[in-house]
Order: C-alpha cells, then sequence, then structure tokens
C-alpha cells in the first residue's frame, strides 16, 4: 500500500456525539502501518476540539513516536495559535 489517510473525530455535520476512539483507532493504524510498502505514507487528521478528541491525537502521536526511526520518519503539523485546530500527524515508511 502507497498511502492511507484517516480522518478521527466525529463526521462534520452529523452526530458529535458518534466519535472515533483511541483504541479502535490503534488497531486500525497499527495494520495500516504493516502493510505500507517502502515510501508509502500514513496521514491521521486529529480534531482535539472535542471530548476525547486531544487524548486520541496523543494516543496516535505517541505511536507515531514509537516507532523505529531507521524504518520511519514521522512529523507532527500543528497551528500555534489555535490551540483547537486539527493535528495533522504523518508516517513514512523508509524501508
Amino acid at each position: 500500500m502507497r498511502a492511507a489517510i484517516a480522518n478521527l473525530g466525529y463526521l462534520p455535520g452529523g452526530d458529535p456525539g458518534v466519535t472515533t476512539h483511541a483504541q479502535t483507532t490503534l488497531t486500525a493504524l497499527q495494520a495500516v502501518l504493516a502493510l505500507l510498502a517502502p515510501g508509502g505514507r500514513l496521514a491521521v487528521v486529529g480534531y482535539v476540539g472535542h471530548a476525547g478528541g486531544c487524548s486520541e491525537t496523543e494516543a496516535v502521536a505517541a505511536l507515531f513516536a514509537g516507532l523505529e526511526s531507521r524504518d520511519w520518519t514521522t512529523m507532527r503539523i500543528a497551528m500555534l495559535n489555535r490551540v483547537s485546530a486539527p493535528v495533522l500527524l504523518m508516517a513514512e515508511r523508509r524501508r
């Protein structure tokens, strides 16, 4: 697999009471990471402005931070002047 995108939180315009959850998100993302080919990328957008969103985003960040640096390049992109803005987390398989 060359690329995957995950959009966390709740469906825009949908019921904000129905959200993604850290444990199931981590399980799904670990499966995706295992399928990525060298040069493949996983992008995850975490929405921190709702209940549970910050902890879920931080759980994904911890997953990415724990990936071996010789095999993965990871990054976090966030707005510094809007604390509730979405956060982009990315992982690229190096080899």
